[in-house]
């Protein structure tokens, strides 16, 4: 579920993105600063976001999911340094 709306908020965002310019995205970047804005909404808002983020998932889910995401990204064993 998680790994569908990432993919699909990602294909839509890059859909939207102008093409006038050159543009580095990160559709992931975006997730992860959703998912911090979850934490704080409610009602609709929180509603939408949580339909963005995984498809309708309960918020400890999205908390986990995130959570592990940006453990594994930190700790990868390769050459790339990355910094959330």
């Amino acid at each position: 579920m998680f790994l569908t709306a990432e993919t699909d908020f990602g294909l839509h965002m890059l859909r939207h993105a102008t093409a006038t310019e050159p543009l580095v995205v990160s559709p992931l970047s975006v997730m992860f600063a959703l998912a911090m804005i979850q934490l704080g909404s409610r009602g609709n808002t929180k509603t939408q976001i949580n339909s963005v983020l995984s498809k309708g998932s309960p918020d400890e889910d999205i908390v986990e999911h995130y959570s592990e995401l940006s453990h594994q990204i930190m700790e990868a064993k390769n050459s790339v340094k990355s910094r959330i």
